[in-house]
């Protein structure tokens, strides 16, 4: 598979499968399958922009900024999170990371809330790690994120598409078979992360 960096470039890719399906509609359903894919299986978990850290603040408000990109997205669960000194971001190191029963993360409102709040300004201190679930207003995602996982994904979209009914391209056995797929692409990403994490951990507060 040639390398993706849209959904519309998942199309080529599934077509034969779904013929005369218009590609505003299977974009539609790639969208609703990579939310879900997201969502399921915790995968896109990027490091956030960092923040700054403020003396005597306990509450930090996130936003779904990766390398000064904000996405269309949920920040759904904190992964980790890092204070770091002046010394230590001069430096290029990775600060301290926080206990998760340290602090508390409210996904409606994006706010992470610390129980002891830091002693110190430091400028870019503070670093988290985050998984995120893209909007249904969302356009696109990181194309590493449709690169690694492009045909999970598209397994989910084809999985909604071919059990529409009255279509040309309607397969209700095909349609289950593409649902099972998705499901152990999800499994299958779990367990990866799973692997990572040795505690068996994927996520550190929600």
């Amino acid at each position: 598979m040639a390398r993706i960096t849209a959904f519309s470039d998942l199309f080529p890719f599934a077509h034969a499968m779904v013929p005369g399906c218009p590609e505003p509609l299977f974009t539609q359903h790639i969208l609703q399958a990579a939310r879900k894919y997201c969502l399921k299986s915790r995968v896109w978990r990027p490091d956030l922009d960092s923040y700054d850290l403020v003396d005597g603040t306990k509450e930090y408000t996130l936003a779904p900024t990766v390398s000064t990109v904000t996405y269309a997205a949920r920040i759904d669960v904190i992964v980790e999170v890092r204070w770091n000194s002046e010394t230590g971001v001069t430096n290029g190191d990775k600060g301290a990371v926080i206990n998760w029963r340290d602090y508390s993360f409210n996904p409606n409102t994006n706010v992470l809330t610390f129980d002891t709040a830091p002693t110190d300004d430091v400028t870019s201190g503070l670093d988290v790690q985050a998984v995120l679930v893209p909007h249904l207003s969302a356009s696109d995602l990181p194309d590493w994120v449709l690169n690694n996982y492009a045909e999970a994904i598209q397994s989910g979209a084809l999985a909604s598409l071919l059990k529409i009914p009255q279509e040309t391209w309607t397969d209700k056995a095909e349609a289950e078979a593409q649902r099972l797929d998705f499901r152990n692409w999800i499994a299958k990403a779990k367990a990866d992360i799973a692997a990572e994490y040795r505690d068996g951990s994927i996520g550190g507060s929600s």
